[in-house]
């Protein structure tokens, strides 16, 4: 009989409204996960001594392992300004022991069982296509995107219920989750060593409108 994979269930808790949120998903992951799936919530170092005594007691008694997002432990670093999408890239990015790694967003819960490993089948990463269109959607807007982290524009696109069609992430998406295989992508590990690249991507001027692609930043690593 092949055993289970091991499956890490991750979100990231940072600020008192990220802690007010885990502590209803924290029970929901406590009354649906398997024996082969683990909850995660991870922290930045320099918040970690901030994070509620509440806080602690819930996801202890969620079974939530609490770990430390490595080398956050000067104020915003890596980033210039505060960034909780930002946050969530360093997570991803953190070397895990399991077969599938599977992030959610803090504000969700977890209504049933899910068995994410046979979800991603032999796919390396499954993700959550967002339910309204993304801010820039011209082709070369989304080309110079990709580009600047050495990423192909992927060909793939979805059909929203709304008949509308939208450009389909390869690593990260708009709300909800993704999930992959245990140790994180080359993508989001180049991603998350390059904060330099995505603070620069944040003011290319696209080719519709005048302002920079921040809102584009945000909804790509959301």
């Amino acid at each position: 009989m092949t055993s289970p994979k091991i499956t890490d269930v991750f979100f990231v808790v940072d600020g008192n409204r990220l802690e007010a949120q885990a502590c209803l998903l924290a029970p929901s992951l406590r009354r649906h996960l398997s024996a082969s799936q683990r909850a995660v919530a991870y922290v930045r170092q320099d918040y970690l001594p901030h994070l509620l005594p509440f806080t602690r007691d819930v996801l202890h008694a969620s079974g939530v392992e609490i770990r430390e997002i490595p080398n956050t432990d000067k104020g915003h670093a890596p980033w210039a300004a505060p960034y909780p999408q930002g946050n969530k890239i360093l997570a991803a990015s953190t070397p895990r022991d399991c077969d599938v790694s599977v992030f959610l967003d803090t504000d969700m819960i977890m209504a049933e069982p899910v068995s994410f490993s046979r979800m991603l089948g032999a796919a390396q990463i499954g993700a959550v296509v967002s339910d309204y269109q993304a801010s820039a959607g011209q082709v070369e807007d989304w080309e110079h995107f990709y580009d600047l982290f050495g990423m192909e524009l992927p060909a793939e696109r979805v059909q929203l219920h709304g008949g509308r069609r939208e450009w389909r992430f390869r690593t990260c998406v708009e709300r909800s989750g993704a999930f992959g295989r245990g140790r994180p992508t080359k993508h989001v590990r180049r991603i998350a060593k390059r904060p330099a690249t995505a603070r620069r991507a944040a003011w290319v001027p696209l080719s519709t409108t005048p302002d920079p692609i921040g809102p584009v930043v945000q909804q790509s690593t959301r």
